[in-house]
């Protein structure tokens, strides 16, 4: 009996996973033709950092978004596993196959469906769930997850592979804890911290691991002795305080350190907010507004559901296990990125993408729980679901639209209108561009945002200077970007325009103050070099070439242009000795 038991099981399993994978393959094969979006191009397509492999080393001793040529010093990411990730895919896909990179990020998303449904189908069995029972709602699970709406952003949005590789190992960090229990075998330790090194690596909010780990071993007390659970948390505690030894070491220079005053202030109001958008999902809305400070009414609110959650959990932990793991799953998951709104102006929807996992088992195990009329009601809410997922997906198809939208549903929030304006000029649609940019320096200046100001007055100043010809604005424009926030792109366009009318020793100051912003930069060392033949200091010149290509690797199609740069420095110097 138990034999045909066990290939009833098989034979529910395999269909349920043949479901999930042709699910999730239906809802994002016909994404892979889609144009970069937000940094994919820059950081992608046109970053010279990430080209050579020998840079791999940089992503544990530097900040993130240095590496990858776009740091701005204002955010503390240390993200080394996925930037190393993200650099392994650069040695095989190159600069411009970004359907490579669209693979690797659905490969993950679907391999995080198909770990929530064994996850949730073991989850379910310890709660006396029939065995042949659990499959059902596993599979409503792995759905669910699928058709959440701020999924999305973590799929399409290439640059950040991050959230995908935190859930995908954080998942498998915990299959693989609750078989050493079973075992105690020293590889699958080994796979334990493996998993969990990269979970940690890949992102901040790979620490919450070490809480889910508690509350597994708190609520199903896998192990009858202490001393069963000593390594595993021993490894977990090991990998996050090497992971944050490199982090306080590689953001020694960062001027921007976690507030727990200011943190607390806004805790419990900007958990509300992502609450709400968990449960009632926009499909469109790119970004949040966050509370910025202050004991709101929803802060209050925020306090009282957390400490009725304590309450709940001390009282009924045993009668309401799941039901209470599944609910401080979400808080723990979405914690890290709440702290992190310190440092950003919006909340963005992919920031629930590592708890939506928990909203998905949540949705099996009322599936399990409830009566047939209730799970019936179920299919038009995944449907409905569905239905905002795909309007999501389409929205992401382009700059265009994604920034269109958004500013036409937040039209006075700075940063969706000079996305929508840089979309814009990516269409070559140059007045409307500039009329956008001027609108984006005048609410900036209101609102008192100095550094979307000073973008505003660069993207101005660009646009005068190449395709109005506009030298006099142009200048007026980048000048007045350095004045409100200085950015070695604005000295490097300024520098260019002098180059271009021939003064070069003004040229020459500008990448000079450029070199100061960014040392060792590809774009810097060109400049340079530019200016210095233009001044005929042709060993100056020569040796900032040598510079810029020490930063590239020999496969990498600039290698070209520094060839070319090179001999054309050198034949001019041959001619001018000629002479």
């Amino acid at each position: 009996m138990s034999i045909f038991l066990s290939l009833k099981i098989l034979k529910s399993q395999s269909a349920a996973l043949l479901t999930i994978i042709s699910t999730y393959t239906l809802f994002y094969c016909w994404t892979f033709n889609y144009a970069p979006l937000w940094d994919d191009s820059a950081l992608i397509e046109h970053s010279v950092q990430i080209t050579k492999a020998e840079n791999i080393q940089k992503t544990f001793t530097g900040h993130y978004l240095e590496i990858i040529d776009d740091f701005n010093g204002t955010t503390p990411y240390y993200r080394p596993v996925s930037l190393s990730f993200l650099m392994i895919e650069y040695q095989i896909f190159g600069g411009t196959n970004l359907n490579g990179y669209r693979i690797i990020h659905f490969l993950l998303h679907l391999i995080s469906g198909i770990l929530i449904f064994f996850l949730s189908g073991y989850l379910f069995q310890s709660t006396k769930l029939e065995t042949s029972s659990s499959v059902t709602p596993a599979l409503i699970s792995s759905l669910t997850f699928l058709v959440l709406p701020y999924t999305v952003d973590a799929v399409l949005f290439l640059t950040d592979i991050g959230d995908l590789m935190v859930l995908c190992f954080l998942i498998l960090s915990l299959i693989i804890a609750h078989y050493y229990f079973q075992k105690k075998s020293i590889l699958i330790a080994t796979l334990f911290f493996i998993t969990t090194t990269i979970t940690i690596g890949s992102k901040e909010t790979g620490l919450s691991i070490i809480p889910i780990l508690l509350l597994y071993i708190l609520f199903f007390k896998p192990c009858k002795s202490l001393k069963d659970i000593i390594i595993p948390l021993l490894i977990t505690i090991i990998s996050a305080g090497t992971y944050l030894l490199g982090r306080t070491a590689a953001l020694k220079n960062n001027s921007n350190h976690l507030n727990i005053t200011e943190a607390f202030s806004t805790f419990f109001s900007n958990i509300m907010i992502a609450l709400r958008w968990a449960l009632i999902p926009h499909p469109i809305s790119l970004q949040e507004n966050k509370f910025d400070s202050g004991f709101n009414y929803l802060w209050f609110i925020g306090l009282l559901l957390v400490i009725a959650l304590i309450f709940t959990t001390v009282k009924y932990q045993k009668k309401y296990s799941l039901t209470l793991i599944i609910i401080w799953w979400w808080i723990i998951t979405i914690s890290p990125s709440i702290l992190g709104l310190q440092f950003n102006n919006t909340f963005d929807p992919r920031y629930l993408y590592l708890p939506g996992a928990s909203i998905a088992v949540a949705a099996g195990l009322i599936f399990y729980k409830s009566t047939k009329i209730i799970r019936l009601s179920m299919a038009p809410l995944l449907i409905t679901l569905a239905l905002l997922t795909f309007i999501r997906i389409d929205v992401w198809k382009s700059s265009y639209t994604l920034w269109q939208q958004e500013h036409f549903n937040h039209p006075k929030r700075i940063s969706a209108l000079y996305n929508y304006c840089a979309a814009t000029e990516e269409l070559k649609n140059y007045n409307k561009a500039v009329e956008c940019y001027l609108n984006t320096k005048a609410l900036s200046s209101q609102k008192k945002d100095r550094k979307t100001e000073a973008a505003a007055n660069y993207r101005l100043g660009v646009l005068s200077s190449k395709v109005y010809k506009n030298t006099t604005d142009s200048i007026k424009y980048l000048e007045r970007s350095i004045q409100l926030y200085p950015d070695f792109k604005t000295f490097i366009a300024l520098g260019n325009i002098f180059a271009e009318s021939g003064n070069f020793e003004e040229a020459l100051v500008n990448y000079e103050e450029a070199e100061k912003l960014k040392p060792r930069n590809f774009t810097v060392y060109i400049s340079l070099a530019n200016a210095l033949t233009g001044l005929k200091q042709f060993d100056l010149a020569l040796k900032n070439m040598e510079n810029a290509r020490s930063l590239i690797s020999k496969s990498d199609p600039k290698i070209e242009e520094v060839n070319r740069r090179v001999k054309m420095i050198s034949d001019y110097q041959k001619s001018i000795e000629q002479k």
